[in-house]
């Protein structure tokens, strides 16, 4: 009865909250009677712009690695159309389209500023996918000016919530650009292994521009731990795979490694022609920095060609940057530019807070209120209803752990009954007044072994599979001795099965077994055999017990009326218990396999 109140009660509070959502959305539409045609009209508009949009940063993103003047000049109309419509997504994705064209264009103060304000509005409209991103994309930032520290950072932030949206294509970048950190510290074993990862997935979903940079990536890290010979092996894989996706900046990167080890080698006829090759693409890229890196590399060339004056002359060019374009690009600016646009943001969004407060303040403070008391009633009806359910259930479950605790003892005493006890003393009796110490000593043996298994299977409600076989062939081994050899016995187990890895429950398939021997087999006159297969089936071990005996239904008949076999009973008993607890049930199936001959299939879920 108590349950079915609090049912009622949970129903009722939320026929409430229904009731309180359609009052609000009728008075807020008769609030602005006239605005529906409008709003109407200007839908097609927005979709239309909306659609445009989403079209020109998606263009703007595909030409981010060869031509990312354009992407930012892309981004930039869609921001502008963005914010006419207020698209807010839109707006959130153009300052990050925007922001990684100034990235490639090594625009670090103007990247960070459009990546700050994208950050902004994706937190606006709760999209935590595009924030991890944004966090990937700064740590980029400081991963471009070998601030590892804070690069990690960031890296590590996206890869957390990455992890939890299960984004598997963000978190094998973030593998690749953590592996770059890990290579800027020096750490080239775990750069390796991080390259390695993102790797296997960028295989597996055909991603042509990051296999490509894996290879000129791996190709560096040889290079830093001084394997020349596969650097160029994998910089050359990489320029060729570059030169066909049109990759400039890439292909660039690979020359600027491979004239470095033609500078080692003191094959300068190479080096001049990797620096010819690289500058030709560096002019396409446009990339400044990437031209400075051939003009220092042309300085060695010179240098060590005896070319002094000529090497002079570059070196001085070289050096004649401004100093301000260096501290544009330290880590320490970066920081106060993201704390600057960070707090900048922090006050947008308070003013902005303010002012919707104070336009819906009188019409949504009631709404509110009786909102919270609500979700509080729910929540504490729901708490109670759950805590009552709970109760129930561990109540139940104590219970049931009782019963079978009982049943196992009980079904101990059974396995090691006092007839097959003094069976084995009788046999090893027989066995020395014949004088066969030999067989006496060897049984003798085998029943102290299996008493102290008895005894272990006594402490643990679950044994191993390799526990149970262990127990199972003393057993039968002395059931063979004590039988004169009438009865044998075969083991076959499934190679793939671990026997050391699967437990299943104590005491289950030995009652099984002696059924077998003693209502199967021992009322043939010739004797028999018994067979037990142990083996996987998809998520289950399936547990055969083949007999060749009289067969279980023959059996039935020469039992006395009202017999009852309680170590049956017992396990039957057992299992129902467990079956109780366990979501997958144990399922044992008993069969006569013709005129005579028994299987019984024990079904345990592992």
């Amino acid at each position: 009865m108590k349950r079915k109140y609090y049912r009622y009660m949970v129903y009722c509070l939320l026929a409430l909250a229904f009731g309180v959502a359609i009052l609000y959305l009728k008075n807020f539409a008769l609030s602005s009677p006239s605005g529906f045609h409008l709003k109407r009209e200007e839908t097609e508009t927005s979709l239309e712009d909306s659609l445009r949009v989403i079209k020109l940063n998606k263009e703007a993103f595909d030409l981010r690695l060869t031509d990312p003047q354009k992407t930012t000049a892309l981004g930039d109309n869609a921001l502008r159309i963005a914010k006419n419509i207020n698209y807010i997504k839109g707006i959130a994705d153009s300052h990050r389209i925007i922001g990684l064209g100034l990235y490639y264009q090594n625009k670090i103060q103007s990247a960070i500023k459009n990546y700050m304000d994208a950050l902004r509005y994706y937190e606006i409209v709760g999209d935590i996918r595009k924030q991890a991103r944004i966090y990937n994309n700064i740590g980029n930032l400081y991963s471009t000016i070998e601030d590892t520290k804070q690069s990690m950072f960031y890296f590590t932030r996206s890869l957390y919530i990455s992890k939890g949206l299960n984004d598997q294509e963000l978190t094998a970048g973030l593998y690749f650009n953590m592996a770059r950190a890990y290579e800027q510290q020096g750490s080239y074993k775990k750069a390796i292994l991080f390259f390695d990862k993102s790797y296997e997935f960028f295989k597996r979903t055909k991603d042509e521009y990051y296999i490509t940079m894996y290879f000129q990536n791996i190709g560096v890290v040889y290079f830093k731990q001084g394997d020349f010979k596969q650097a160029k092996s994998f910089l050359k894989v990489a320029v060729d795979r570059a030169k066909k996706l049109k990759l400039y900046k890439t292909i660039a990167g690979c020359y600027l490694t491979l004239s470095k080890i033609y500078i080692h080698d003191r094959n300068y006829q190479l080096v001049s022609q990797t620096l010819n090759e690289g500058k030709y693409y560096a002019d396409i890229f446009k990339d400044e920095d990437v031209k400075d890196e051939f003009s220092y590399r042309q300085y060695e060339l010179q240098n060590a060609l005896g070319d002094y004056k000529g090497a002079i002359n570059t070196l001085a060019r070289l050096y004649k940057k401004d100093s301000l374009e260096l501290n544009q690009k330290s880590s320490q600016n970066i920081g106060i530019s993201t704390q600057h646009y960070v707090q900048q943001q922090k006050l947008q969004e308070r003013e902005l807070l303010i002012e919707k407060q104070k336009s819906k303040e009188a019409t949504f403070k009631w709404i509110i209120t009786l909102g919270i008391l609500i979700f509080l009633l729910c929540a504490g009806a729901i708490s109670v209803i759950y805590w009552l359910r709970k109760s129930r259930r561990k109540r139940q479950d104590l219970l049931v752990q009782s019963q079978i605790a009982t049943l196992q003892q009980k079904a101990l005493q059974a396995m090691m009954n006092p007839h097959f006890v003094f069976n084995v003393i009788t046999a090893v009796q027989h066995f020395v007044n014949q004088a066969d110490t030999k067989s006496a000593t060897e049984m003798l043996s085998k029943f102290s072994r299996l008493a102290r298994k008895h005894l272990d299977i006594c402490m643990s409600s679950t044994i191993t599979v390799e526990e149970e076989l262990a127990y199972l062939e003393l057993y039968l081994a002395l059931e063979k001795i004590r039988s004169a050899g009438k009865m044998n016995y075969e083991f076959n187990v499934d190679d793939n099965l671990d026997p050391e890895e699967i437990l299943i429950p104590s005491m289950l398939i030995q009652p099984f077994v002696e059924n077998a021997i003693w209502h199967g087999i021992m009322p043939k006159e010739e004797g028999g055999s018994i067979k037990l297969n142990f083996e996987l089936v998809e998520t289950d071990l399936l547990v055969s017990i083949i007999d060749d005996g009289i067969g279980i239904t023959n059996s039935g008949k020469n039992k006395r009326a009202g017999h009852t076999s309680h170590g049956m009973a017992l396990i039957t008993e057992r299992v129902d218990l467990l079956n109780k607890l366990n979501e997958l049930p144990i399922i044992i199936d008993k069969r006569q396999t013709g005129n005579f001959g028994t299987t019984i299939l024990i079904r345990i879920p592992v």
